[in-house]
């Protein structure tokens, strides 16, 4: 068994007896606090608005002259972090006195203190502490960050025996860390200096090859440069070496990385194509279909099934090539090549899902007969998938479209009498209610909406028949919520020991220090996954530092849906938590400017991002709204300054909104086929207007061919309306037609 080093008991005391020789310059004389409390209070109210000056004068006093334990503890750690992070002398004494005064944040001091000491050249002082934070705090966020940092200041130190031996703790412990690269390029490092050079360059290629994608790998490189030009090692690549680069880029979807690796292993490739060869051919393909290259996607499936028709990827090869055929629009071609995959491979998992598309786009070119023979070949097949059910509702739909109200009603009846899924029996009562409405049968039509909202009220098909029909029952519930308190200083100050997450979360966020509260946060676990009232306090706090998207994920990693869906319908605050109005100052802004409703804008991004600003898609579209660079040079031109500046939350929301506002212009005001046109393209919007004439916008949604669009229409639609619930009354409007082409497509109303 691998031999962890740890600090001993002994240096534990060694470390108390270093910290109590650190004695802070009294402040006690200098202020007056009658209210240490809310001397506290005013510290951190300076801190929090940026008088970091002032606040550290307050802090000072308080640690110097107050007797209570947890507010002088917490006082000394603020001045000592602040004076670290102005670089002035004695922010050890001052750390060293949180350190020994208040256990709850005990390791943060003593890793600021290593810090500190780091920053003024004390390696081996600073390497010991981080090795005591590693080792004394084993429930710490900072341990795993502090083995690595020992081991850094132990190279700087150059005491390469203990860094070596630190880096290998790391790599035993944590080998799947982010950080593995940074580790093994350390070891590398140390070796180089050792004058061990083919043992640093094997720790540099293994970099370079298995982890491409680090912040490190550049610098590996560099080291075996080096090593060759001063003929320290010799040139030791192999052309599988670049295959393995290929295989990790891949893995990361960094397809056009990959695809750069891939080529050059096969320029490199000499002799009979082996099983590298093969999948190096494929992953090109695969990597191409993911990048919506598709042209290139083609022809390379295509190469792909010609070279080796018999391999074991070939069946995959073929499912992926139909889809590349769909996406293109070449229908005829997706026909064929599904047949001979049905024919081909008849134990294959994908076969159902093949069946089914082939009656789909059967059903889109008018042949009913093909459509349904193919969607009963699911369903007598394959009883028990999920697109036996997929084909029951596709089957009715077909009959609902070509007026057969009988038959459609009937299979609409039958999902209802077999279906388990709670998305099939909404989606099929909405659709029954329209049947009975197409058959003027108005009561039919009430009495199936109302049990839509009455068991499934927070649907996209509840909330679309509120939009559309004033029935009494549709009638949206009053939303109440729990109370939670603003005032969150009384219950964060008190002493607990280190590790005790959930404290420490409140405390940094009572304290102003919002890195280290989403650190804590993202080590958190929660006690009892489900506890209610204890997500959304963390999310509560998350929200408040605009970290909307890391508030969303902790609801939706602690909480089921069945939970959510449940308090929603009566709590405020986790409605508003769910649906954030984040980066208001923007999107009123530019809704504004562009005369649009910010709530539409909310949703956008709600829908597209999670209000993730560093969102980066596998088709490379970037940030909130997730524009394209592309559209973002075309809508500004000159002014455009590359990828990067897609970041930006103020830029991203402008041009999206803008790029939004050209969409509801062409389409008149159509809000629906804005939103299809936002993710699919306005030019391909404009094709299935033209294929379904005089369609209701309702139908026109359920008919969008992209399973996709058609999707990402109904989670935008149903994010917009959760926004209305919460921050305006519904109105209600007629159903609008979406007619032939452009003109004369009526708008719906999205202004107050």
């Amino acid at each position: 068994m691998k031999t962890i080093h740890v600090t001993s008991g002994i240096s534990i005391f060694i470390l108390f007896l270093f910290i109590l020789c650190l004695s802070p310059e009294s402040y006690a004389d200098e202020m007056i606090c009658p209210e240490p409390a809310s001397c506290l209070d005013e510290a951190i109210e300076a801190y929090k608005n940026g008088r970091n000056r002032e606040a550290l004068d307050k802090y000072k006093y308080i640690a110097d002259g107050i007797n209570d334990q947890k507010i002088a503890g917490i006082s000394s750690f603020m001045a000592g972090r602040i004076m670290s992070e102005l670089m002035l002398e004695g922010a050890e004494a001052y750390l060293g006195k949180a350190y020994s005064t208040y256990p709850l944040i005990a390791d943060y001091a003593l890793f600021i203190m290593a810090e500190v000491m780091e920053r003024n050249g004390d390696y081996n002082k600073a390497a010991y502490l981080y090795r005591t934070v590693f080792s004394s705090y084993p429930e710490s966020v900072l341990q795993k960050k502090a083995l690595l940092k020992a081991a850094d200041t132990y190279l700087a130190a150059g005491s390469l025996k203990d860094s070596l031996e630190t880096y290998e703790d790391f790599l035993a412990l944590y080998p799947k860390d982010r950080s593995v690269p940074s580790a093994l390029y350390g070891i590398g490092t140390c070796y180089l200096l050792e004058g061990k050079f083919p043992l640093a360059n094997d720790y540099f290629k293994r970099v370079w090859i298995e982890y491409p994608s680090s912040t490190v790998s550049s610098s590996a490189k560099k080291g075996m440069d080096w090593l060759i030009a001063y003929g320290k090692e010799s040139l030791q690549l192999t052309i599988s070496d670049y295959f393995m680069r290929g295989e990790r880029f891949f893995e990361a979807g960094l397809y056009t990385d990959a695809i750069t690796e891939y080529n050059r292993f096969l320029s490199n490739w000499k002799g009979r194509a082996g099983r590298e060869v093969k999948e190096a051919y494929f992953k090109i393909a695969l990597s191409n279909f993911n990048l919506r290259s598709s042209d290139e996607a083609e022809e390379a499936f295509e190469s792909f099934l010609y070279k080796f028709p018999d391999h074991y990827r070939s069946p995959e090869a073929l499912y992926w090539l139909g889809k590349t055929y769909l996406r293109e629009g070449k229908e005829d071609a997706f026909i064929k090549s599904s047949k001979g995959f049905i024919r081909l491979y008849k134990k294959d998992k994908k076969r159902p899902e093949v069946l089914y598309r082939l009656g789909i786009i059967y059903a889109e070119k008018g042949d009913v007969k093909s459509a349904v023979s193919a969607f009963d070949r699911v369903i007598r097949e394959y009883r028990d998938n999920g697109f036996a059910s997929d084909s029951r509702w596709a089957k009715g739909w077909l009959y609902y479209k070509k007026q057969d109200y009988k038959k459609s009603l009937a299979m609409f009846n039958n999902i209802l009498d077999t279906a388990a899924d709670s998305s099939y029996i909404s989606r099929t009562l909405y659709w029954k209610a329209k049947v009975m409405e197409k058959i003027n049968e108005i009561g039919g039509m009430e009495k199936s909406l109302c049990l839509l909202c009455s068991k499934f009220d927070g649907s996209f098909y509840c909330l679309f028949a509120q939009y559309y029909y004033n029935i009494q029952c549709l009638s949206s519930q009053d939303i109440t919520g729990m109370e939670i308190t603003d005032n969150l200083s009384d219950d964060y100050l008190f002493s607990g020991n280190p590790g005790n997450n959930d404290e420490r979360i409140k405390l940094f966020f009572y304290l102003g220090l919002r890195a280290e509260a989403i650190e804590e946060i993202k080590w958190f676990k929660l006690e009892n996954t489900g506890d209610i009232e204890q997500s959304i306090t963390i999310a509560s706090m998350l929200s408040e530092m605009g970290e909307y998207n890391l508030s969303l994920r902790t609801l939706y990693l602690n909480l089921s849906k069945e939970m959510l869906n449940n308090y929603q319908r009566n709590n405020t605050i986790l409605n508003r938590l769910m649906y954030p109005a984040g980066y208001s100052e923007f999107v009123n802004t530019y809704a504004a400017e562009n005369g649009i409703d910010p709530l539409l804008i909310y949703a956008l991004i709600r829908e597209e991002s999670r209000f993730n600003e560093e969102a980066i898609s596998i088709a490379g579209a970037i940030g909130l709204m997730q524009i394209m660079p592309q559209t973002a040079a075309t809508i500004m031109n000159d002014t455009y300054g590359g990828r990067d500046t897609l970041f930006s939350p103020e830029l991203n929301i402008a041009l999206g909104t803008r790029f939004f506002a050209e969409l509801l212009k062409r389409y008149k005001g159509n809000f629906i086929l804005a939103l299809a046109g936002y993710n699919a393209g306005p030019h391909i919007v404009s094709k299935w207007l033209e294929e379904r004439e005089g369609l209701g916008v309702d139908e026109f949604i359920e008919d969008i061919p992209y399973k996709e669009t058609r999707e990402y229409v109904k989670r935008v639609f149903k994010s917009y309306m959760k926004y209305s619930l919460s921050l305006k009354p519904i109105h209600t409007v007629s159903p609008p037609l979406i007619q032939s082409g452009l003109e004369g497509a009526d708008v719906i109303d999205t202004q107050e």
